[in-house]
This record gives C-alpha cells, structure tokens and sequence, in this order.
C-alpha cells in the first residue's frame, strides 16, 4: 500500500508512531533480567506460543522495526510484517536485509483494519500492545478471516484502562499524545473481541505490583529487587484468584484467540 492510500482517519496514528523511538517491551526478547519489569507475562506469552518453528505462515502486526518478526522467522517460517509507520518499516527491511532473510520476512504499509491477505492464509498472528489503537470489531473480524482453521492469534502487552495509578499518570502532558490516540481495553471489550472465535484466553497481569515499577532499574542490580517483583507478582495472582473482579484493575492482559 501506498502511504498516501493510508485512510485520512489513521494520520495521527501514522504521525506518532512515525516519531515515536521507544521499543515495546516483547516477549519475543527473552529479557531475563532482574530489572525487566514484564518478565512473568512475557514468560506466560512463550508459554503460549509453544512450539512455533513450524514451518508457518506469520502475521505480525505493528511489526516495528522488525525484530520481532526476524525472530518469529526462526529457520522455517515464513513472515508477513505490517505496520503504519513507514519510517519504522525501513528501518524493519535494512535488518532483514542485512540477516539475509529477504526471502522469508516481509514488510508491507498496511492498515491492520484491513488486512490486505487471502482468507484462511496464517497460522499464527502476533500483536505486541496493538489493540488500543486499531478498530477492534472490524479487526477481529480481519483476524478470523485471514487464519486458517486452528490458528491462533496471540496478543500480549495490552493495556487496560482501569489502574487507578495508570490513570493519574496518564494524565500527565508526556504521555497525553498517546492517550489522545489510544483505546484502551477492559474485561467487556476483551470478551467483544473474541466472541467470533472457538476458544478465546486472557490472563490479567500487574495489580499492586505496578508500585515498583519505578524504581525496579534503580534497585535491580541488588538481589532484593527480584525478591520484591516475585512477591509482589505472588501477592498479584492470590489476590486476583480470590476476587476474580480485580482482573479490570490490573496493567496488562494477555489474549489468545484460536479459530
């Protein structure tokens, strides 16, 4: 796709994420850091994922700059990378053209509301903290079109709206550029979302464990800093266990939809 054939709707989307440098946390990564705040979900994603060097076919929506897809290639996959910033996506084809995998990782400038791919085409769709900022029915509805039958799509890092503490910092006018283009999710748009599909999970992540979030780089190189996430992520999953209604008050979900 052309950028200029980009819907006029999904300009301010394309702009901030033209300028936007920081990387998503992926689970993708294997970050096993002390200081890696998200380690229990990306953990729980890998999980998920299982067996994937499977000879399949790929989608990985919001790609980036393509270093999740370069590893979803692993050494038999072929990958379908889209996104709609084209400044990150030449910087997603300078990688692969320099792994040498122009033959198996492909990028295109798409719209994730419109998927551009034959019915029944993947085994697999990847999304890292890109459902905030699509259009969720017309989505799901994309993502049931174009997997084949069994295929899973997986979506980690999702934002919910309801951390009370979230929500203050969000207020704040760093990160009220991205508020002004952001959805963010609950446990009922959750369930709207996978109400097409065979089996949908979800599983909540970082209640009060949100409150060393801050401070983990600056203690993680100190043992206790593994100490006090661990426990606080145990006092996360008890709490919730025992008042399943907590789960809307939690920072991230993670979704699997299987057709």
């Amino acid at each position: 796709m052309n950028p200029e054939t980009l819907k006029d709707g999904l300009a301010s989307i394309q702009t901030f994420f033209d300028a936007e440098e920081r990387k998503h946390p992926s689970f993708l990564l294997f970050d096993f850091e002390p200081t890696n705040f998200f380690r229990q979900s990306e953990e729980y994603c890998r999980k998920l994922l299982g067996e994937w060097d499977s000879n399949f076919k790929i989608l990985d929506v919001g790609c980036g700059d393509g270093t999740d897809a370069i590893t979803l290639a692993a050494k038999s996959n072929q990958v379908w990378g889209i996104d709609i910033s084209q400044a990150r996506l030449v910087r997603a084809q300078e990688k692969v053209r320099i792994m040498g995998l122009e033959n198996r990782v492909h990028f295109d400038l798409m719209d994730a509301n419109h998927l551009e791919f034959s019915d029944n085409y993947f085994d697999l769709i990847i999304g890292n903290s890109v459902l905030l900022f699509l259009d969720r029915e017309r989505f799901s509805h994309e993502c049931l079109r174009v997997l084949k039958p069994g295929g899973r799509a997986l979506f980690s890092n999702e934002s919910l709206a309801n951390h009370p503490l979230l929500k203050l910092r969000r207020m704040l006018p760093s990160v009220r550029e991205r508020e002004r283009i952001a959805d963010r999710l609950n446990l009922e748009k959750i369930i709207e979302i996978g109400k097409l599909f065979t089996i949908v999970n979800h599983r909540e992540f970082y209640l009060t464990s949100v409150l060393l979030s801050p401070f983990l780089k600056r203690i993680g190189k100190y043992e206790i800093a593994e100490i006090l996430l661990n426990s606080l992520n145990d006092l996360d999953d008890f709490l919730i266990r025992i008042f399943p209604m907590l789960r809307n008050y939690c920072w991230l979900s993670v979704i699997e939809l299987e057709k």
